[in-house]
């Protein structure tokens, strides 16, 4: 199972490396994550993802948060590598770790709540943070 979360992890790396280098930072990320989102989860790896987290939720929780965390450097790292973006190295960390959020907000509903596609589970959880930022920050401005 972790092989395989790997394995999506690894694509996703190699679809933002591909993205247009022009393309914001979020969007880029948006679309990469959106893209893995509708591919969803083979039904029989669903199954052996929900069996672990039934059994063992504190291993599955373990294993999928050391992940994260290392692929959040990683596409942090790509961003970078692009060079055409005016972000600071914590913006640019703070937008991969915001869309990091949207996508296992999203698996987490889909994988253990059973709510709904994959797909839909993220477009929720984005527009849900999209009204949130423009409804409780509506004056925001850059300095």
């Amino acid at each position: 199972m972790f092989d395989h979360l790997r394995v999506r992890r690894e694509t996703a790396i190699e679809l933002l490396r591909g993205r247009p280098v022009d393309e914001p930072p979020l969007t880029s990320l948006y679309m990469v994550f959106r893209e893995q989102a509708e591919k969803g989860y083979e039904p029989r790896v669903l199954n052996t993802i929900r069996t672990v987290i039934a059994a063992q939720p504190q291993l599955a929780n373990q294993q999928f948060w050391t992940g994260t965390r290392a692929f959040e450097t990683n596409l942090a790292a790509v961003l970078a590598e692009r060079g055409v973006s005016e972000l600071s190295e914590l913006e640019t960390l703070a937008l991969t770790q915001m869309a990091v959020a949207w996508f296992t907000t999203a698996g987490q509903t889909y994988l253990i709540e059973g709510q709904g596609s994959l797909l839909e589970c993220f477009d929720e959880v984005v527009g849900a943070c999209g009204r949130a930022s423009v409804r409780e920050f509506p004056g925001w401005q850059e300095d």
